[in-house]
């Protein structure tokens, strides 16, 4: 083996194992997919997303549309019918930029209702927290 295919195996591996180690694994199998999907329907809460999203790393990309579609659905949910409770999603996303990022990007399906996304906008521009605006503003955007 010629050192530069060595050093190429050598970096490889350190990327793989960082990704491991970090939580990251990059298959999400079919099964899964179907294990995930489950465990998102019955998500309750904020802190409930922000754990499944910790926890299945692998499956949370857009291209495993069946769990895509779920957290989609319990983002849109939780801010149109628990905007109460929004204040856990903006501690959260305050702590966690990657979570923030990846429930707005949710925002933005085209699975969720126009009429939800009506609500949410309006609750985004009527109700929002005190030192919480940016974010607001962010939810009111990808709603559009």
């Amino acid at each position: 083996m010629t050192v530069a295919k060595l050093l190429i195996s050598v970096c490889a591996f350190c990327v793989m194992s960082e990704q491991v180690v970090a939580g990251e694994a990059s298959i999400c199998t079919p099964k899964d997919s179907v294990q995930v999907e489950s465990s998102v329907s019955k998500v309750r809460d904020w802190r409930g997303v922000y754990a499944s999203f910790r926890a299945n790393r692998a499956c949370n990309a857009e291209t495993v549309v069946e769990v895509w579609a779920a957290y989609s659905q319990i983002v849109a949910r939780l801010f149109a019918n628990h905007w109460d409770k929004s204040n856990d999603f903006f501690r959260l996303a305050s702590e966690h930029a990657d979570f923030k990022n990846f429930v707005v990007k949710h925002l933005a399906d085209e699975t969720i209702p126009e009429d939800v996304l009506q609500v949410i906008r309006v609750h985004a521009r009527s109700s929002c927290s005190y030192g919480f605006e940016t974010m607001c503003k962010e939810i009111d955007g990808a709603t559009r």
